[in-house]
């Protein structure tokens, strides 16, 4: 129940905030001088509109369909680990304020070639719906080697930078990886101490190893 009341509210939400962003947008962009109009591609400015709306939906996603659980699911999995052994469970949110202030720095360095990318792909957008708003033009004086060219030049830059970010995110998943396996090794030898010693059971070293690919999972998702 509180599921669907939670995801009708975030349609909501999305909803509204989206139409009003476009909106605002919209008689921002109608603010600017004719000179703006002249330098910008119109299909480029439409594309900026589209992509502010459609980023304030993702992060309320984020926010909603992801780190709310993600936190829900760590303080459950922080208390039953503490009550069981203070040890496994101070390793177990070390590894978690680790993640996420790792996390955090990535996402500070990588902001801005997201950023690039992003004006690129407006870029991209606007140069092609403009030379279709034109292709009349284009076709009667003969522009369509020197068109294709051009979007050519501009989609290879496009290429190049979604590559450079495909490849940067999958090294991020790959230390994050590196760094789960350290600390599940250290944290199943010290339950194998603990467990030898008669104070847990091997119950509670399989319900850790199930944590660990709980939060591991919701980490990556969330990251």
């Amino acid at each position: 129940v509180f599921d669907r009341i939670s995801i009708y509210a975030m349609l909501y939400h999305d909803a509204h905030v989206a139409a009003d962003l476009e909106q605002q947008s919209f008689r921002y962009l109608l603010g600017h001088g004719y000179q703006f109009f002249q330098d910008h591609f119109s299909g480029s400015l439409v594309r900026r509109i589209s992509h502010l709306s459609r980023s304030a939906m993702d992060i309320n996603e984020q926010l909603q369909g992801r780190l709310v659980p993600l936190c829900v699911a760590i303080v459950g999995i922080l208390i039953v680990l503490f009550y069981r052994s203070h040890v496994i469970g101070w390793i177990v949110f070390g590894w978690i304020v680790a993640m996420f202030l790792y996390n955090y720095l990535y996402t500070k360095w990588k902001v801005s070639n997201d950023i690039l990318r992003a004006a690129q792909d407006s870029k991209c957008s606007g140069f092609l719906a403009d030379v279709l708003g034109n292709v009349l033009t284009v076709k009667l004086f003969t522009g369509i080697d020197k068109e294709s060219k051009g979007y050519q030049q501009e989609s290879n830059k496009l290429r190049d930078l979604r590559y450079h970010a495909w490849g940067v995110h999958t090294t991020n998943y790959s230390i994050q990886a590196v760094i789960l396996i350290v600390v599940q090794a250290v944290a199943l030898w010290i339950s194998l101490r603990y467990w030898r010693a008669g104070q847990i059971t091997a119950g509670d070293i399989v319900l850790l190893q199930s944590y660990f690919a709980i939060l591991n999972t919701a980490i990556l998702d969330f990251s």
